[in-house]
């Protein structure tokens, strides 16, 4: 009886710590499937058009590193200019927001140096271990199945529900039923997804029209002419006209009223919209719906934004860590990060380009040439004529400084910068005494 209860604690002792769900489902698969998301991103214009307007707001202004150690800066520079990181950039977010999953082979794992976009159809399933863990993804492509462990992929994941491997996307709600009800035959009954809804609308309206095209009924064709007159309906074009010489009555046959469902499809229209989280597309599809009425709307939309830049980066930073390591660097001394956008420069003022060539003449070091300041502020709109050795005669000058056992000629503007930071040397105030003829 001890024994027993043994096992008992042990296996209870064992399941304490897991993740709900996941003893029961080692196997989970993405719902829905990444082939059905796909399949209306390529297809469907709604979804098209916000997918890629919101991966151009997350991605589209570019990227720039920061890092406390030039040598790990430069490794991760180079990492990802060789792995063209901003085209990765765009197709993992694309895949982020249709779906909440983006997925990378990093290759070797044990050093990497290489990164493959797998595309997002082609993952079929992830294995979980005992502890929640993901052992490995299921990859599904070209009819062959191959199974990559962990540390070969890494996984980009957004908005995970109930702690699923997989995470969740803007299109993924509007591609599944209902949760469903009871009719009163007591037959469970689901909406169908409301892309699929709005797929069936539109085709719909299309057979509509082509139904109720106007038709017409033709009397007192002789029974001997019936299948020639049919044939010829069959083949007129809509502009023509037809003769007959006999008495042919034509009736046109008139449509049945139907009851008007504006209020319903304005219904649906609104669902996409908020489906989708796209104010934009009412800016297009809606008379009255001013730019400055978008405007306000997208500014809702921002917090989304910045919130997948967030995500995107943290991953970004987390890849470039195991880099580091794996180069032999400390990953945390280098404090190497991802920044969106371009990297602000300060503004360049006049009296910067003065300041600067003026304290490398103190304290004889120089900081910018004579020449590089002079073209400096020939940019800036100064008009500056050209500098020509020996054509400034030395009486132009009326201070002089002695510096390392030399005497320099300087201009008025100069000395009294000196003037101003210190009291001059009186050896210095006596111009010409110090001169030296050959120079």
């Amino acid at each position: 009886m001890n024994s027993i209860r043994n096992k008992i604690a042990q296996i209870l002792k064992l399941k304490k710590g897991l993740v709900k769900g996941v003893s029961e489902y080692r196997q989970e698969y993405a719902d829905p499937s990444f082939y059905d998301l796909i399949e209306y991103y390529k297809r469907d214009e709604y979804v098209g058009y916000t997918i890629e307007a919101f991966t151009t707001r997350t991605v589209g202004m570019g990227f720039f590193l920061t890092g406390d150690q030039p040598r790990a800066l430069k490794l991760i520079d180079n990492f990802c200019d060789a792995n063209k990181l901003f085209d990765l950039h765009w197709k993992i977010a694309r895949d982020l927001w249709l779906s909440g999953n983006a997925f990378v082979n990093t290759v070797p794992s044990n050093q990497i140096t290489t990164l493959h976009y797998l595309p997002l159809s082609s993952i079929q399933r992830i294995i979980r271990d005992e502890s929640g863990n993901v052992d490995s993804y299921v990859q599904s492509w070209g009819g062959m199945i191959k199974y990559l462990s962990n540390d070969e992929v890494f996984h980009y994941k957004f908005n995970s529900i109930d702690e699923n491997a997989f995470g969740e996307g803007l299109v993924n709600r509007l591609l599944r039923s209902g949760k469903g009800y009871l009719t009163e035959k007591n037959r469970l009954r689901k909406r169908m997804p409301l892309l699929k809804i709005r797929e069936k609308m539109i085709d719909n309206a299309h057979r509509i029209l082509s139904r109720y095209q106007p038709r017409h009924i033709y009397k007192n064709i002789p029974s001997s002419k019936i299948d020639e007159f049919v044939s010829l309906l069959n083949n007129i074009e809509p502009e023509q006209d037809f003769a007959a010489d006999f008495n042919l009555e034509v009736e046109e046959a008139r449509m049945d009223p139907r009851t008007r469902f504006e209020a319903l499809l304005d219904y649906l229209d609104r669902m996409y919209v908020i489906g989708l989280h796209n104010p934009m597309l009412r800016l297009i599809t809606l008379a009255g719906f001013t730019y400055a009425s978008s405007q306000a709307a997208m500014e809702t939309i921002e917090p989304e934004i910045r919130t997948m830049q967030f995500i995107i980066k943290q991953c970004d930073e987390e890849l470039f860590r195991k880099v580091i390591e794996q180069h032999g660097g400390n990953p945390i001394s280098a404090n190497v990060e991802l920044h969106w956008g371009m990297p602000e420069r300060p503004e360049l003022l006049i009296s910067d380009i003065i300041n600067a060539y003026q304290a490398g003449l103190e304290y004889g070091t120089p900081i910018i040439t004579r020449e590089e300041a002079r073209e400096m502020l020939r940019e800036s709109g100064w008009i500056i004529r050209e500098y020509k050795p020996g054509s400034i005669a030395i009486e132009d000058y009326q201070h002089f400084l002695a510096f390392k056992g030399k005497v320099y000629a300087i201009f008025e503007t100069f000395y009294r910068f000196l003037r101003e930071v210190r009291e001059l040397p009186a050896l210095i105030k006596a111009p010409k005494v110090m001169m030296k003829e050959d120079e």
